[in-house]
C-alpha cells in the first residue's frame, strides 16, 4: 500500500534545512534582512523573504528533496489538492504570484539550487507533455504534478539569472 503523506511531518523534516538556507542567505551582504513570512505570506506559499535595496524584497519557497539523489528527478506541484467533487486547489508551480524563486535543496548533500520561478514555469509549460507524472495521496485529497530532471533545474538555476550568478547554487548542511 502507497504511503498517506502528512503535510504537517512533511514540514517538520524540512525546518532544519529552511533555516540553514536562512542563514546561509542572511550572511549576504547583498542581502539587508532575511526572515520568515507572517502566517498569511506562509498560507501563500512563501517560505522566507530577503528584503534588498529600495525597501523591495525577494520571497523564496523552499523545498527539501530527500530522493533526489535516488532518483534524479524534482517533484514540481501542479494541482496541490486534487478532489473529485469539489473544486482543487492549484499548486505551488502555478501559484506563483507570491514569491520570486524557488530554493531546491538536495537533502542528502546539502546542494541548493535556486531558479527564477517564472523561468521554471515556462520550461515546465513549454515542455509538459515530455515530462514524467506523480500522484501521491495525502490524507483527504491527492496532489499531482510533474517530475523534473535534476540537470535541468540546475541548468535553469545557472542559465536564467537566478537572483544573481553567486546565488545559484551553493552548498549547506541542515541542523539535525
Amino acid at each position: 500500500m502507497p504511503k498517506v503523506y502528512d503535510f504537517r511531518e512533511r514540514n517538520e523534516a524540512q525546518e532544519g534545512y529552511v533555516e540553514a538556507f536562512r542563514q546561509y542567505l542572511s550572511g549576504r551582504s547583498d542581502l539587508i534582512r532575511v526572515y520568515y513570512p507572517t502566517k498569511e505570506q506562509d498560507l501563500s506559499g512563501i517560505d522566507l523573504i530577503a528584503d534588498i535595496e529600495n525597501s523591495d524584497s525577494i520571497n523564496f519557497q523552499v523545498k527539501t528533496d530527500f530522493q533526489v539523489h535516488k532518483t534524479d528527478f524534482l517533484p514540481y506541484e501542479v494541482i496541490s489538492q486534487a478532489y473529485v467533487q469539489k473544486t482543487s486547489v492549484i499548486g505551488w508551480g502555478f501559484n506563483i504570484e507570491h514569491f520570486d524563486y524557488i530554493a531546491y535543496i538536495n537533502a542528502q548533500d546539502g546542494e541548493v539550487f535556486i531558479c527564477d520561478i517564472e523561468n521554471l514555469a515556462a520550461w515546465v509549460i513549454d515542455n509538459f507533455g515530455a515530462l514524467r507524472t506523480f500522484v501521491a495521496k495525502n490524507k483527504g485529497y491527492f496532489t499531482l504534478g510533474v517530475l523534473l530532471p535534476f540537470s535541468i533545474v540546475r541548468k535553469i538555476a545557472f542559465s536564467t539569472g537566478s537572483l544573481q550568478e553567486t546565488i545559484a547554487f551553493k552548498n549547506i548542511k541542515s541542523k539535525e
